[in-house]
């Protein structure tokens, strides 16, 4: 039996058979275009475009299924995440990857020497050709000697033959010195000690020199006259002593190989050097010793100093073939 089709706005009555027991029952049901779409397309056995609008007719109705993610390769997310990937990418810094430390360069000897006179250090030097016994034995010795000096001492160790310590080997003139050589070089870069072959503790500490004795060694292995100027504010003629002196010093034919050194005469650290220029520490007059390479004493002056003296002085023992004097250095021969 078939009802009758009736109308109503916005929907569609259509005669559905309702199977059961008494097939004379039916049946009508209100369905709403879209369901009823679906449900033809189903009974009907459409292709899958079919139930590809039966999916989408799915999403529509049911609102559990709108907000499902979709799969994370599917054609839809894939440029969303090729998007995020992008973004990502170049946001975060790139890091680089860290660079293998460089080994630590051995110090050269002509830095060491920088760096202790930087530091006001003496330093200790072994010199040495081949690693023989008596090389071994001095290093022991300067070692232990180094670190019982090591407040006011660096030290450091050179084979001759490296290329790399070719100017420390020239400054010092060590290249033909027999070795194994222990040299001790005070801050101002005097050499104050040299022991070739063998040397002791002892040795190495003795030849740690006043301040002043550095300074007028240094002048002296440089090649130049010095004049070592004790006097204090309790001492006389202080400046008559150094009037002749600087005259000297002013005159072009002298100045650039004069030196002029001042130490007190009551400062204990200098007592040993005065003592050894036969200088009394109590003077209460101010004293002049003149000095010439390698270390001679030319003369001592008490009191004032004159120029034309102090020239005299020096043709003299020029003259002398650097007699009790010693020689002057290379320019400064006889005056006419």
């Amino acid at each position: 039996m078939k009802s009758k089709i009736r109308t109503k706005k916005g929907y569609s009555m259509l005669p559905i058979i309702v199977p059961g027991r008494n097939a004379a029952r039916t049946a009508t049901l209100s369905i709403a275009p879209v369901v009823l779409l679906a449900l033809l397309l189903t009974l009907f056995g459409c292709s899958q475009q079919g139930q590809a609008k039966a999916e989408a007719t799915k999403v529509a109705t049911d609102p559990v299924a709108q907000v499902q993610p979709a799969a994370a390769n599917s054609p839809a997310q894939q440029p969303v995440l090729d998007k995020a990937v992008s973004a990502t990418t170049s946001s975060e810094p790139v890091e680089s990857p860290t660079p293998a430390p460089k080994p630590a360069q051995k110090l050269t000897g002509t830095a060491a020497l920088e760096r202790a006179a930087a530091t006001n250090k003496y330093l200790l030097l072994l010199f040495y050709r081949n690693d023989d016994d008596s090389t071994r034995t001095m290093k022991k010795v300067v070692a232990s000697a180094a670190a019982k000096l090591a407040s006011k001492a660096n030290s450091i160790t050179i084979n001759v033959a490296d290329a790399a310590e070719k100017d420390i080997v020239a400054k010092l003139g060590v290249d033909r010195a027999p070795m194994p050589l222990a040299l001790v070089v005070a801050p101002t870069g005097a050499i104050t000690g040299g022991f070739p072959g063998k040397v002791t503790e002892e040795q190495i500490s003795g030849a740690f020199v006043s301040p002043g004795l550095a300074s007028c060694l240094t002048a002296l292995q440089a090649g130049k006259l010095v004049f070592l100027c004790v006097q204090n504010a309790s001492t006389k003629s202080n400046d008559v002593a150094l009037k002749g002196v600087q005259a000297f010093k002013a005159d072009a034919r002298y100045g650039k190989f004069t030196e002029i050194v001042s130490v007190d005469p009551t400062d204990a650290a200098e007592t040993k050097f005065l003592a050894q220029l036969k200088i009394d520490p109590k003077t209460d007059v101010a004293v002049t010793a003149f000095m010439a390479p390698p270390g001679a004493v030319v003369a001592k002056y008490n009191g004032a100093t004159d120029k034309n003296t102090i020239i005299a002085t020096l043709t003299a023992a020029t003259s002398g073939g650097c007699g009790s004097g010693g020689c002057a250095p290379s320019g400064c021969g006889p005056t006419k």
